[in-house]
């Protein structure tokens, strides 16, 4: 029996130790996957200033209610993944332009900043009239620009180590645990799948836990998805204070003419707002923007010009483009099925607010209007 014993004993033992030596070579792996990824960037992604066609959305939840829509389509002139980035011009730009640089809901969280020569050139917006409860001026990224800065292969050392203005490579974080789960499909394409989480939180910085997606052929890294791992930190303003509870990322890259180019970003935030002292939570928000690129050009590309440009900061609002409402465009392009379509709680939760049928029924900015309203104009 004591043999016996002893026998199992030593059979665990050998187990968790291959066990170990496995998650080892899978995390060397990992990390030179990823960096054999870095070591691409300029083979896999353009090199030259893109015109990148979007669809861009943005909601606003309270109480988990839909409170507010916006929708927008135009162009983003956007300068190559290689391009140095200039913070000093970037923070310069956001202080000229940044409206809404103390808000809590669409703060810039992770002190993410965006190439200051980019520009968005919206074509069509609309958006509905605003319904919330609480007057506590609700405010979200605002426009496609502001969503461009969580592109990890254009701004790589907001992730990874930035030791790439010495050698112009950026290189795998050490602070983050890196584990090669396996090869699979993704849209079409054989990827590694690659786990991460920090090798311990720092309170002091954003902590990231979530996915990457390297394609086996190019080892280029196609999809990033990831949480920040918050400690509900309390931000205090008076005798109010301001709970972060989630910060939500996807990231797609899809192949264009040999090049891997911008894709989808959505970026979902959740606030909590109380009491400072008696921590009773007032009201939570949650907001969603989403950014999808439909085409790209990358041979003639100009300096955009319009009346419809968008400030290049991360707060710009969509409510200071001035543009008439046209219906037409925007049925049709609800009926194309090139974008997923407004889900229905958020189709309900407006309509209810407002008393009104959304379908389409958007007027001229910042009301909208029911079919009976539009048939008596």
């Amino acid at each position: 029996m004591k043999n016996l014993i002893k026998e199992i004993l030593l059979l665990a033992t050998v187990l968790v130790l291959s066990l170990n030596q496995i998650s080892a070579q899978n995390t060397l792996q990992a990390k030179e996957i990823i960096q054999n990824s870095l070591n691409k960037i300029s083979e896999n992604y353009p090199t030259q200033t893109q015109l990148l066609d979007f669809f861009y959305r943005e909601t606003i939840q309270e109480n988990n209610e839909y409170v507010q829509l916006s929708e927008a389509t135009g162009e983003i002139a956007y300068s190559a993944s290689n391009t140095p980035l200039h913070t000093g011009k970037a923070i310069q730009a956001y202080q000229v332009g940044d409206y809404y640089n103390t808000s809590f809901i669409g703060s810039r969280w992770h002190n993410t900043l965006t190439q200051p020569e980019d520009q968005a050139n919206i074509k069509e917006v609309r958006y509905s009239n605003a319904h919330f409860k609480h007057d506590i001026g609700q405010q979200i990224t605002g426009g496609p620009l502001g969503l461009t800065a969580y592109d990890k292969v254009k701004y790589p050392s907001f992730f990874f180590d930035a030791v790439h203005q010495k050698n112009k490579t950026p290189q795998t974080n050490k602070n983050y645990h890196f584990e090669l789960k396996g090869v699979e499909n993704l849209n079409g394409h054989t990827v590694y799948k690659i786990d991460f989480q920090p090798e311990k939180i720092d309170k002091n910085h954003a902590n990231f836990e979530g996915t990457i997606y390297v394609e086996k052929n190019s080892l280029a890294l196609v999809r990033l998805e990831y949480v920040a791992l918050t400690q509900n930190t309390q931000y205090l303003a008076g005798e109010e204070g301001f709970l972060h509870p989630r910060h939500q990322v996807t990231l797609e890259y899809a192949l264009n003419k040999a090049k891997w180019t911008l894709s989808f970003i959505r970026v979902q935030d959740e606030v909590v707002w109380q009491d400072a002292k008696t921590k009773t939570q007032i009201a939570s928000y949650i907001t969603t923007s989403e950014l999808w690129v439909q085409g790209v050009n990358t041979k003639e590309v100009s300096i955009l010009a319009g009346a419809h440009l968008l400030p290049n900061t991360l707060q710009s609002s969509l409510y200071d483009v001035q543009k008439s409402y046209g219906a037409a465009m925007w049925e049709d392009l609800e009926k194309s099925g090139k974008y997923p379509s407004l889900n229905e709680k958020a189709r309900k939760d407006l309509e209810k607010n407002a008393n009104m049928v959304l379908d389409t029924q958007f007027s001229l900015q910042p009301e909208f209007q029911s079919k009976s309203q539009k048939a008596a104009r």
